[in-house]
Order: C-alpha cells, then sequence, then structure tokens
C-alpha cells in the first residue's frame, strides 16, 4: 500500500513540477545535467581511521589491528554540497532515480582505481575480478526498506555488479531494525549494530564466500561501524579480503 501511494506522489509530482538538475537547477528530463555529473569530483584516499593519507584506502598498521576488514574505498567527499545534496535527495527523499547517476560516479571512482593502484589489477589473482570476489550491500531492516520503497545500498550495488561483471551476493539479513548511524555517537554506534547481521543459506554460503575477495557496498561511511559489523559475521565464512566500497566518507 505504502508502495503504490509512493509511486502515485511521484507521478503527480512529475507532472506538477518539471524536473529539474538539482545541483544547478535548470530545467530537463533528469535529476542531474551532464555537466553537473562531470563537475564531481573523487577524493583521495586515505586510512578511514585516522585519516592518513594512502593510495588505496585501507587501514594503516597502527589502526587495522581494530577492524575485521582491509579499508573503505571512498569515492567522493561528503562535505561537497554538490555530492552531499544527491545522496540526500537519494537516501532521505526517496528519489531512486538519482541512484543511477551516484551509481554511475561510483563505478568510475571504482574502474578508474582498477588502472591506477596495484589491488585492482584485474589480470592476476591479486586485485578483484569476477573470478575472485562477491559484490555485497548492506541490508536493510524489513521494517526500514519498506517504508524506504528500496534499498540505496543495493541500488548502488546492482550498478557496479552489472558494470563491473562482479556477482552479487544477497544472501544478507538484518536481523532487527535498528536507530539511524547519522544520529549517534560513536560508541553509540557500535552497540546498536552489535550482532545485527547474519548470512543465510550457511552451509551453501561458505562454498561461495570462502578465499573470495569481498567488497561491501554503502553510501556513506562515518565510523565504518556498519561495514565493520558486516564483516565479522562475514568472516566467519572465511573470506580471502574484506573491503569497502562508499560514495562518500562523512
Amino acid at each position: 500500500m505504502i508502495k503504490k501511494i509512493r509511486k502515485v506522489l511521484i507521478i503527480f509530482l512529475d507532472l506538477l513540477f518539471a524536473r529539474k538538475c538539482l545541483i544547478c537547477q535548470e530545467f530537463g528530463n533528469d535529476y542531474l545535467c551532464y555537466k553537473c555529473f562531470k563537475s564531481l569530483t573523487f577524493k583521495a584516499q586515505s586510512c578511514p581511521n585516522c585519516g592518513i593519507k594512502n593510495k588505496n584506502g585501507e587501514f594503516c598498521q597502527n589502526c587495522k589491528k581494530y577492524f575485521s576488514y582491509q579499508g573503505i574505498m571512498v569515492a567522493g567527499d561528503f562535505n561537497d554540497k554538490k555530492l552531499s545534496k544527491l545522496i540526500k535527495s537519494f537516501k532521505y527523499n526517496l528519489i531512486k532515480e538519482i541512484g543511477q547517476f551516484l551509481g554511475q560516479f561510483l563505478f568510475n571512482f571504482f574502474e578508474n582505481n582498477i588502472w591506477i593502484n596495484p589491488i585492482f589489477e584485474h589480470e592476476t589473482d591479486d586485485g578483484f575480478n569476477k573470478k575472485n570476489s562477491l559484490i555485497m550491500a548492506i541490508p536493510l531492516s524489513t521494517k526500514r526498506q519498506k517504508w524506504r520503497g528500496f534499498n540505496q545500498s543495493e541500488v548502488l550495488a546492482e550498478i557496479i555488479s552489472k558494470k563491473s561483471k562482479i556477482p552479487i551476493f544477497n544472501k544478507l539479513n538484518r536481523k532487527r531494525n535498528t536507530k539511524s548511524q547519522s544520529k549517534l555517537k560513536k560508541i553509540e554506534r557500535k552497540t546498536n549494530l552489535e550482532n545485527c547481521f547474519e548470512i543465510r543459506d550457511k552451509n551453501n554460503s561458505l562454498k561461495i564466500i570462502q578465499n573470495k575477495k569481498i567488497i561491501i557496498i554503502d553510501d556513506v561511511a562515518t565510523s565504518g561501524s556498519t561495514i565493520e559489523e558486516l564483516s565479522k559475521e562475514i568472516k566467519k565464512y572465511q573470506p580471502l579480503e574484506i573491503w569497502g566500497l562508499v560514495l562518500a566518507h562523512g
């Protein structure tokens, strides 16, 4: 019922108000014009915990002992007002179509790094490729997904999977509805998500995940707590590596 009401509302608004670019406000057929899309810039990579600059977004030597995964590849900066506005419109204003632009932006970043970073060399088993890797999206609770009408991380993951040919693993489950991480303090973020995730079809999942490089897709990473909690569950299935791939850090 909620989905039907949302669809009717979107159609009504499209008829009442011509679509315009959310950045430059020029009227057109989409929420983001080509010129503004091309103006979005990639972020320099750094340790997700302490911020020390590096090439690949991996945790530095001092920080990596505190985390269950290798690092977070961050496409853009949440302090960039243009990117921030797009993400907020996608996530909180429930404009699913914006996900196509954000997914392309995220893939462009990922594709760019394939060629410039040694860990992404796709001709060898040292990097990500469709044979040795899996894409996973941060799952929403059933309640949250029904309210939003879609999972923003899944929208992004599907685009990355389609363009990179890396398969999606869709046996993840969020066992309970949790508070929004953005509204919590750092220590509260950890307890809020504790034992929140699980993997269904456990026997078959071991065969699929074992010795694979996992790429966890999300829209925004703040403290990295969400990726950390999911990584703890994934590690039970003996992956080779676990990485985050997100639109922005903020």
